[in-house]
C-alpha cells in the first residue's frame, strides 16, 4: 500500500495536466451550483444586466454557503 502511494506521489505532472486535473475536479461543484441556481431562480428577479450575471456566477461558485440559510430557515 505504501509503495503504491509513494509511486503515485513521486510522479511528475506538467502545468497543463495540473490545470486539466483541477478542471475535472471542479466540474461536480460547478454542476451542482448550476442546479442550485436553476432551482432558486426567483432570487435573481430583482437584478438586471451585469448585476444579474455577477449574482448568478457568484451563486454558482458559492452554492454551499448559500445552501445553509435555506436549510436553517426552512
Amino acid at each position: 500500500m505504501l509503495a503504491t502511494l509513494r509511486k503515485l506521489l513521486s510522479s511528475q505532472m506538467t502545468i497543463a495536466e495540473w490545470i486539466g486535473t483541477g478542471f475535472l475536479l471542479s466540474l461536480p461543484h460547478i454542476a451542482l451550483g448550476v442546479i442550485w441556481v436553476v432551482a432558486n431562480a426567483g432570487r435573481f428577479d430583482g437584478f438586471h444586466g451585469v448585476e444579474r450575471a455577477l449574482a448568478v456566477v457568484g451563486s454558482v461558485l458559492a452554492w454551499p454557503v448559500l445552501l445553509l440559510p435555506n436549510v436553517c430557515i426552512s
